[in-house]
This record gives structure tokens, sequence and C-alpha cells, in this order.
């Protein structure tokens, strides 16, 4: 009801802005109530895990003083892998998703025999639902590598295309 009443005061491309912004915001508030019941009751629970040693009489030492741990070893190791991978991730969505999604929609535009101001309405609401898309896809799918291939396949087509 409000939408419509922001349609008839100020016209349809203020109403459409209203309730895409409300179903922005309503989405933040879902996302804030379901970070806040999974810390209580999902899987970032906090929980007593007890330890259990193999004698009883030794005691149980926690990760990484005991010197036998075969992780502790390999723990900066990890750590490295674990960035190169989120850098890598980093790149593919930002980088190659953000290029793709801004060339097919040049690409789109300059094919379109429309009006200069409808053509710009059209990037606007094309390319960020694109990239948005695209990044969707890349962290969704368990394969990363197959959408990297498939968006570094757009970027390469949009670019032939274009030049």
């Amino acid at each position: 009801m409000a939408t419509g009443l922001a349609v008839y005061a100020a016209g349809a491309e203020f109403g459409l802005i209203y309730a895409c912004a409300c179903l922005a915001f309503a989405a933040w508030a879902w996302a804030a109530r379901e970070a806040q019941w999974g810390r209580r009751y999902g899987r970032n629970a906090p929980r007593r895990v007890e330890r259990r040693s193999a004698t009883a009489t030794s005691q149980v030492q926690p990760p990484g003083e005991s010197g036998d741990d075969p992780d502790s070893a390999s723990a900066p190791t990890a750590g490295l892998i674990a960035v190169g991978r989120h850098l890598g991730l980093f790149l593919t969505l930002f980088v190659l998703a953000g290029t793709a999604s801004i060339l097919i929609t040049i690409l789109a535009t300059q094919t379109l025999d429309w009006a200069f101001i409808n053509r710009m309405a059209l990037v606007t609401l094309l390319m960020p639902t694109l990239w948005g898309g695209l990044m969707f896809w890349t962290l969704y799918d368990f394969r990363r590598a197959w959408p990297t291939l498939v968006i570094l396949w757009l970027v390469g087509a949009a670019g032939l295309f274009l030049v």
C-alpha cells in the first residue's frame, strides 16, 4: 500500500525505487535475525567439548602444545593456501565478474536502437543485476573453476565483439 501511495504522490520511478529499497531493508533485517538465531541455536552455537585421554593418568594438552600434533607444523602452509584461495575468489568475484558484467552491458546497449537516456537506464538496471548473478553463481557452485572459466570466456567474447 505504501508503494502505491508513493507512486501516486511522486511518480512511478520513485515508487519503484521505494519498493526496491524496502525489499533490501527487509533482506538485511532477515539476515540479522538469522545471524542472531544461528549464534544461539545453530551451527555456531557455543558447545562444550571434553577431551578424553588415552590413559586415566595422562593429562590432555591443548592442540599445538603437545609437539606430536600433525597439524601444528602445517599451520603456516594452510594459512598461505587459504589466503591464496580467498585472493583468487576476490579476483574472480570483483575483477572478472565486474568486467564481464560491464562489457556485456555495454555490448547489449550498443546493439539497441534506443534513445540515450533509455540505454543509460538499462545499464543502471542490468549491470549490477548481472554482476550479482555472476557473483552468486561463483560463490554457490561447488566447482569454483567452472564459473571462473565461463566468466573468463564471457569477458573474452564480449571484448572481441566490442573491438
